[in-house]
């Protein structure tokens, strides 16, 4: 069955939120690989992130390190369904604290706070200049 993706676009961005009411970028991922794959995926609630938090690069090597260890591989090329981009926000500072989800080859569902909801952006060149990784979920079925 194809999943509906459409059915998150307008969710309003809430910081650490997990549901249909308000969710982040990575309760989104979280919701809609449980929604539309039957996928309950590792929470990291007690990480400190936030639109805007300043970080140095080893706090978030070590933070996605943790966050591969969980299920995750990192991967290149080429992108498929379900392939989760990790973008940085502030490259300057090293902030790598936003994911979207592959919905096709060049478009990703992603939790904007910049935005306010959940929408679909295309993977054009601000976006792949903005990648720190790319990561597929090859860990175990929930349940």
């Amino acid at each position: 069955m194809k999943p509906n993706f459409d059915k998150y676009i307008g969710i309003p961005f809430e910081h650490k939120g997990r549901g249909l009411s308000g969710c982040d970028c990575y309760g989104l991922v979280r919701l809609v690989f449980e929604n539309e794959r039957k996928i309950g995926l590792p929470d990291f609630l007690d990480i400190d992130y936030s639109c805007g938090l300043e970080k140095n690069e080893t706090y978030i090597q070590d933070e996605y390190s943790q966050f591969l260890s969980n299920g995750w591989v990192s991967i290149d090329k080429p992108y498929t369904l379900w392939d989760c981009f990790i973008f940085y926000s502030n490259m300057e500072k090293g902030i790598a604290d936003h994911i979207g989800i592959c919905i096709d080859g060049d478009k990703f569902l992603h939790a904007s706070c910049a935005v306010g909801s959940v929408l679909v952006s295309r993977l054009d060149q601000y976006w792949i200049s903005k990648i720190y990784d790319v990561a597929r979920w090859v860990g175990e079925l929930d349940g």
